[in-house]
């Protein structure tokens, strides 16, 4: 009989590969908040124009880097200083359900350059 190596734990797996990620989270969101503030949108644009910011900072993905399209890459793909910005409550459930566009005015440098807002349909 031929004896085959037991594979690790799922759970062992996982754990490992959730710590690796959140390591890579925790650095690139610090770099976010130093970056962008509170609110990026209210950073950037008078207040009046897109509504005043309102609650907690959230880190925002942003185009290409959304969670669902990213799913399965490796943390450092997945989670860049391009990809992401921080965005207060209102803004971002406005960025979310489309209300507000955002767009990189360099897609090379996406949220480390320029960003231009434009308001969706209400």
């Amino acid at each position: 009989m031929i004896g085959f190596p037991k594979p690790e734990k799922r759970s062992t797996v996982n754990g490992r590969n959730k710590r690796a990620e959140a390591s890579r989270i925790q650095t690139i969101r610090a770099l976010c908040v130093v970056r962008d503030g509170v609110c990026r949108v209210g950073k950037d644009t008078f207040i009046t124009q897109f509504g005043g910011c309102w609650g907690f900072s959230e880190w925002a993905h942003f185009g290409a880097y959304k969670r669902a399209r990213t799913r399965g890459q490796a943390p450092l793909d997945r989670h860049t200083t391009a990809g992401s910005l921080m965005l207060c409550q209102v803004h971002h459930g406005d960025y979310d359900a489309g209300l507000i566009f955002i767009t990189a005015t360099d897609p090379e440098k996406g949220c480390d350059g320029a960003l231009s807002y434009r308001m969706g349909a209400r």
